[in-house]
């Protein structure tokens, strides 16, 4: 991962000269926008790592291996765009936890642009997502799936105190940790996420297999076949294709302490990436090969 970090100002150099490509010299790809499924939901478990030195290996050594390493899957429908992750549980300086994200593939350009910017490990993807699952694809094979399957009878007491603590520390308001690209190569550390707990109407547990493509490089965190408990939330208020929800913070960690942006800062940068994306998609019909 510490590789594609390094990687970032060129994917987004990549992207923004994209305007002056043809559909010859990219991939027929555009993003698309969803339509007919105006709720907001998303699918997601917890899994424990199966190989804890390949997970110490994806985070960047400025992070801090946490003492119960633990991974999120999720897929999530966001009314105009769909999304998926894996995420590490990480330590910061201060001794704060929160998530790293490994990959995070979507199907809108506006969340991407400002994703990338930030350090999150983004790409247009084609994805489905529904209320039984979501799978990511490429070239008609699956990369990322969760397939989940409600339980027919309620979790036990156990069972659900252990996922709800599990993700309760691992909810996207807890934080996203990023490493920016910075133009002076120095390293910087972003986080992203919320004060409050985001309202969700309901939720119902089940079970989740995992698929996983065996030649993505953090295919070794997950074993083959993988099923544990999961949740369908289900989240009331429809977010938009900003790449920002309301109510999130953003905040740069500077001599170990959290400084938060303003919200005038933070809605600038949304509203600036937006523009660019916007008119990435004008002057373009397709996206280099670069930024998937």
């Amino acid at each position: 991962m510490k590789a594609t970090n390094r990687a970032l100002p060129l994917c987004l150099a990549l992207l923004f000269a994209a305007g002056t490509l043809d559909a010859a010299q990219a991939p027929e790809y555009v993003d698309h926008e969803m339509a007919g499924d105006p709720d907001v939901y998303r699918i997601f478990t917890l899994v424990e790592p199966s190989d804890v030195e390949l997970y110490r290996e994806l985070l960047p050594d400025i992070f801090g291996m946490p003492e119960e390493p633990m991974l999120m899957v999720m897929a999530a429908n966001y009314t105009t765009y769909q999304e998926a992750s894996i995420m590490m549980r990480a330590t910061t300086s201060d001794g704060e936890t929160a998530q790293y994200v490994v990959t995070m593939p979507l199907t809108h350009v506006r969340p991407l642009v400002v994703g990338l910017k930030w350090g999150l490990p983004k790409y247009l993807a084609d994805m489905k997502v529904d209320r039984s699952g979501g799978w990511v694809y490429e070239d008609g094979k699956v990369k990322l799936g969760l397939e989940f399957t409600p339980t027919t009878s309620k979790l036990s007491a156990l069972e659900q105190e252990y996922l709800s603590i599990r993700g309760a520390d691992l909810t996207p308001n807890r934080g996203l940790l990023m490493v920016p690209p910075t133009d002076d190569g120095s390293t910087a550390v972003l986080r992203i996420g919320g004060p409050r707990e985001v309202e969700l109407p309901s939720r119902e547990w089940g079970m989740v297999k995992i698929i996983i493509d065996s030649d993505d490089p953090w295919a070794g965190l997950i074993d083959p076949g993988t099923e544990v408990m999961g949740l369908l939330q289900m989240q009331g208020s429809p977010m938009g294709n900003s790449g920002g929800g309301g109510g999130l913070l953003l905040q740069d960690l500077k001599n170990g302490t959290w400084v938060t942006r303003t919200d005038e800062e933070f809605q600038r940068e949304i509203e600036q990436s937006n523009a660019e994306a916007d008119a990435l998609k004008a002057g373009a019909h397709s996206l280099p090969n670069e930024v998937r």
